[in-house]
């Protein structure tokens, strides 16, 4: 069966004291599976509620509409019963804080182990045995000390394997990473694009990763996902992304990476209570004329890549300058 998962119309908003939170506003995207799909884009974007609400895991005060349909299933109407057994097992998570993803009063060892002993009602043995075989994949020098060791234990990067082995130990079809090398030096950084890039090979998981980090998605994604305010701004293959970015959002990310130009984007990305009228990046936009302050445009499909500004419609008179 196709495990592909299909986002339709998506609109994750939360009720707060300030007003309604508009997290996730109107997404429509396909996640191919066999992919490592990126999704990128500054603080408070909605990269971390797109990749939650996929596994359904938000806060009480969420208001949820449209699809994720995955093997046929509307995801985001499943009841706990249900999408229980697609979590971990099809579709599995790493958090961004092994700090706090971790419980701190098991062992690594006993947690990886209730994967095996919950969804494969496997033997206490036969999970041990699992799951030291699991974390020899991971480069830790000693297995048996990871498996017997608590999470403060371990530093950082440590952890964030131990993490990342957890998340994948029951192979899943799907794993989403969400900001995988947050705090991690070079080194620990080189070590997680690796472990990815060997799970995604030698055993075919797809994976959906929220990063900050865009160096590692230009190496590690085959797609890139562009958010912002809400929205998705851009989406196209990871060359075309980071070679010939198309919305001007895009271009600013990249521009202001050491790696790069080092220019700052101007202004801030704007309250999630309180968003512009039109192009919501518009108030930043070295390019925004008129038509861009009141109404919102609609995503353009431009070699092959999709782009949601005003630049690419042709009746719009907006593409000098790019």
């Amino acid at each position: 069966m196709n495990t592909d998962i299909e986002i339709k119309d998506l609109m994750i908003h939360f009720y707060t004291k300030e007003g309604m939170v508009k997290a996730v506003d109107g997404v429509d995207l396909l996640l191919e599976s066999g992919k490592i799909i990126g999704i990128v884009g500054e603080t408070g974007s909605g990269k971390s509620v797109l990749g939650l609400s996929i596994l359904n895991i938000l806060a009480d005060n969420a208001k949820k509409s449209g699809s994720i349909l995955y093997r046929g299933k509307d995801l985001l109407s499943l009841d706990n019963e249900n999408i229980r057994e697609i979590r971990g097992r099809e579709i599995s998570l790493i958090p961004q804080n092994p700090s706090t993803a971790f419980n701190p009063i098991l062992k690594i060892g006993t947690q990886i182990n209730e994967l095996y002993y919950y969804h494969e009602k496997e033997t206490r043995r036969s999970c041990k045995i699992r799951s030291l075989d699991h974390l020899k994949k991971f480069f830790f020098n000693s297995e048996e000390r990871i498996y017997n060791s608590y999470n403060f234990q371990l530093s950082g990067g440590m952890s964030q394997r131990a993490l990342t082995a957890m998340g994948s130990a029951l192979n899943p079809q799907w794993i989403i990473a969400d900001e995988p090398t947050k705090g991690l030096d070079a080194v620990i950084r080189k070590q997680v694009y690796q472990v990815f890039k060997d799970l995604k090979e030698e055993q075919g998981v797809s994976m959906l990763l929220i990063t900050h980090d865009l160096m590692l998605a230009s190496r590690l994604c085959d797609e890139i996902i562009v958010m912002y305010a809400g929205k998705i701004l851009e989406k196209g293959t990871s060359d075309k992304v980071f070679n010939n970015p198309m919305h001007p959002y895009t271009q600013g990310l990249i521009d202001a990476q050491p790696s790069k130009k080092l220019v700052p984007l101007e202004g801030i990305a704007p309250s999630l209570t309180n968003l512009p009228t039109g192009c919501r990046f518009h108030p930043r936009c070295k390019y925004a004329k008129e038509v861009c302050r009141f109404e919102e445009p609609q995503i353009y499909t431009v070699k092959g890549s999709k782009v949601r500004c005003y630049l690419y419609d042709k009746d719009s008179g907006l593409k000098e300058g790019i």
